[in-house]
């Protein structure tokens, strides 16, 4: 039996994204504001979609618990 090791891979426009997220929030930012600023400024999520709310709530949650 062999086993497959999979390495995450750095993605620095994902990883750009998510310190814009974490700067709004710190500035006191909604996240319902934080989603609105990426849609105005046209990013999208990784499957293409608009940011919602929850969406950032839960990347920025899930990179505070990474820390």
């Amino acid at each position: 039996m062999t086993t497959t090791v999979y390495a995450l891979k750095e993605n620095k426009q994902e990883q750009r994204r998510i310190r814009k997220m974490k700067k709004l929030r710190n500035q006191g930012l909604s996240y319902g504001a934080i989603s609105d600023e990426l849609n105005r400024l046209r990013y999208k999520t990784k499957t293409g979609k608009n940011w919602t709310a929850m969406t950032v709530k839960r990347i920025i949650d899930a990179d505070t618990n990474l820390s």
